[in-house]
């Protein structure tokens, strides 16, 4: 049986990388998923055939970085400060799955959201889940 990201704890995005690569994202209890959030900061995983892409950080920090107005900064990289690499290579099957991710220990890593208040100062706020 190949490998489905659903059966491991993840949620498929009404979003999609170039080419059509689905993308997931872990679930979190309490929280509306219902919709991508470029501001959430959480376990992402994307697949495209059995190649599969782990990292822990935003769903894609070059569009967040655009949608704040950071893109000009030269002193301010987005995908640096908020993008973990987890794991890249290849996954053929749930088993695999189950050992790969187990492996990366994702539940110790914590939600969080972007916010930029009033002030104007981007602020990194843990995210209330139930």
């Amino acid at each position: 049986m190949a490998f489905d990201p659903a059966h491991h704890g993840f949620l498929k995005l009404d979003f999609t990388f170039p080419g059509g690569v689905a993308v997931y994202e872990l679930k979190l209890e309490g929280i509306d998923q219902r919709q991508h959030d470029t501001l959430r900061l959480n376990c992402y995983l994307s697949q495209d055939g059995d190649f599969v892409t782990v990292w822990h950080g935003l769903l894609d920090a070059h569009m967040t970085e655009m949608s704040l107005g950071f893109d000009h900064d030269p002193t301010f990289d987005f995908t640096e400060q908020y993008d973990e690499p987890l794991f890249r290579g290849y996954i053929g099957d749930d088993k695999t799955g189950v050992v790969i991710l187990k492996a990366l220990r994702l539940e110790q890593k914590t939600p969080n959201l972007l916010i930029v208040p009033e002030h104007g100062r981007l602020e990194c706020r843990l995210l209330e889940t139930s």
